[in-house]
């Protein structure tokens, strides 16, 4: 069987609800469809990687983020932008579309410099911090640069115009990081397995687009 690859929107879509997981992302009969936020958030992702790559002028529309954009250039070490990660399941490096990929993340934005990193995650919504999201780009950096022994890892808020707090990793804490993503994501292999995608009803379901499922029921508006 085909490894159900996995990223970490992958993975917390699963266990939000592995129904809308299945329909949306494994079995593809239903196209999930994305708000104006999400859209706008490419949007900022693209320019910023263009900014960053080749030194394109960012959009007058975003042009806010000009200073935020100098600051990560102005930082030590070389720059990375949009820098996609695949590893298999022996946690062997592979190409994004490979047969036997197995988890796939993307760095927004980095800095390498001798044994250290600093590792960006762009985020256009609320501020939450994930510390769960930023502990597996850490593993997936240090399993790609066998050199660093230390990452921080940190969100940026477009929005706000605010960096969130760094968190800073360590590569003995590597094996740790997986051992703590492992039974999540066996779940939803065994889930796979067993061709088995229950609904998971919650507040959300007025949101959902798989809307022939029994909890389905359309949003009231306050």
């Amino acid at each position: 069987m085909k490894p159900l690859a996995w990223s970490y929107t992958a993975l917390t879509a699963y266990e939000t609800c592995p129904r809308q997981y299945y329909r949306t992302r494994v079995k593809k009969d239903i196209v999930q469809e994305f708000g104006e936020e999400a859209k706008w958030g490419d949007f900022v992702h693209k320019a910023l990687e263009a900014r960053l790559r080749d030194g394109t002028p960012l959009p007058a529309t975003i042009a806010k983020f000009e200073p935020m954009a100098r600051r990560i250039e102005a930082a030590p070490g070389e720059t990375l932008t949009e820098h996609k990660l695949c590893i298999n399941s022996k946690f062997e490096f592979v190409s994004w579309f490979d047969k036997q990929a197995w988890c796939r993340g993307i760095i927004d934005a980095g800095k390498i410099k001798g044994d250290a990193a600093v590792l960006w995650d762009y985020k256009t919504g609320k501020v939450k911090q994930d510390l769960d999201q930023l502990k597996l780009f850490a593993a997936l950096g240090f399993g790609w640069q066998p050199q660093v022994k230390k990452i921080k890892t940190a969100y940026i808020w477009l929005k706000h115009d605010q960096v969130g707090k760094p968190e800073e990793f360590h590569r003995d804490e590597t094996a740790a990081i997986w051992r703590d993503f492992l039974p999540r994501v066996q779940r939803m292999e065994l889930a796979q397995e067993k061709d088995r995608w229950p609904p998971n009803p919650s507040g959300l379901c007025g949101w959902c687009p798989v809307k022939d499922c029994e909890h389905w029921k359309p949003r009231r508006n306050k």
